[in-house]
C-alpha cells in the first residue's frame, strides 16, 4: 500500500508498466491492473505511455454508454462473420427463444459445469424454447438431465441464432457480448472470470441487461423473466444495435489502419 501512495504522488503521467507493478504489489487485480488504476484510483497513463492493447483499453471509459472519445479514437462496429446460410440452426417450436452459452473455452471448469446446470434447471421451468450451446470441450453427460424445451448443440453460428432470439444468457464473454448489442438483444449476465464481471456491469448500466452475480436460481429466473417481458430494456437494446450499425464498419477500419503502416 505504502507502493501505490507513494506512486499516487506522480499523478497521472506514471508510465503504465511502473504502475501495474505497483498495483499487483499493493495487492491488485493482476489480470486487469491498468483498467483498475482508472475505474478505482483515478490514475490513467497518458497516450504516449500506451505500449500493450490493455494499455491502450484503459485510456478510455470502458461503459457501453460514455461520452466523446478522443480525436485519434475511432469507434468500431462488430467483426461479425456472416454465414452462408447452409447450416442455419431453426429453432423446433414456436415459443420465443432464448439462447443460453457459456463460451467455448470454459467446459472443463466445474464453475462453468454448475452454471450450466443452473441454467438448465431454471429454463426448464419458463415458458421458452431454448438452444443451449456448450462448446467442443465440454462433455455433455455433465449437464444432467435436460429439459424438454432446450435443444444442446456443441456449435451454432451465433449470427444465426441472434436473428430469432428473444433474448441472451452469457457469460459475458467479449464474441457474444458484442454479437447480442449488435443484435439489439436483452442479455443476462452471468459472469465466469476475467473482465466478464465488468463486462456484466456494463450491460446492466447501459439499461440492456441485468448482471447476475449470486447464482441462485430464483436471481437467475427473475432475470431472464425480465429479459424476456421489459419493453423497456429491449428498446434500449435496440437503440444501442443501431448506434454500433452506425459506427466504422470493420473492414473500412482495418484499410485506416492499412494507410497508416503505409
Amino acid at each position: 500500500l505504502a507502493l501505490y501512495k507513494r506512486a499516487c504522488k506522480g499523478g497521472s503521467g506514471i508510465g503504465c508498466e511502473g504502475l501495474a507493478r505497483l498495483l499487483e504489489a499493493s495487492g491488485g487485480d493482476h489480470e486487469a491492473p491498468y483498467l483498475n488504476a482508472r475505474r478505482y484510483h483515478r490514475i490513467h497513463c497518458d497516450q504516449g505511455y500506451a505500449r500493450s492493447c490493455e494499455q491502450l483499453a484503459a485510456l478510455y471509459e470502458t461503459d457501453l454508454i460514455h461520452g466523446a472519445q478522443p480525436t485519434r479514437v475511432a469507434p468500431c462496429g462488430p467483426a461479425q462473420t456472416d454465414t452462408d446460410g447452409s447450416e442455419t440452426w431453426l429453432p423446433s417450436g414456436d415459443r420465443p427463444l432464448l439462447y443460453v452459452t457459456f463460451g467455448t473455452v470454459s467446459g472443463r471448469s466445474e464453475r462453468a459445469q454448475a452454471t450450466y446446470r443452473l441454467a438448465l434447471e431454471v429454463v426448464a421451468g419458463l415458458p421458452v424454447d431454448a438452444l443451449l450451446t456448450i462448446g467442443p470441450i465440454m462433455d455433455p453427460t455433465l449437464l444432467g438431465t435436460v429439459p424438454e424445451n432446450v435443444s444442446v448443440e456443441t456449435f451454432v453460428p451465433q449470427t444465426d441464432v441472434f436473428s430469432q432470439a428473444k433474448a441472451v444468457v452469457h457469460h459475458g464473454g467479449s464474441g457474444t457480448l458484442v454479437g447480442a448489442l449488435a443484435a439489439g438483444l436483452p442479455q443476462v449476465v452471468i459472469p465466469l472470470f476475467a473482465d466478464q464481471p465488468d463486462n456484466a456491469m456494463s450491460v446492466e448500466r447501459a439499461g440492456v441487461g441485468v448482471a447476475v452475480l449470486d447464482r441462485e436460481a430464483h436471481v437467475l429466473r427473475a432475470a431472464i423473466e425480465r429479459v424476456l417481458d421489459d419493453a423497456a430494456l429491449e428498446q434500449r437494446a435496440a437503440r444501442l444495435a443501431e448506434e454500433m450499425a452506425a459506427m466504422l464498419p470493420m473492414p473500412e477500419a482495418v484499410a485506416r489502419m492499412e494507410q497508416l503502416a503505409g
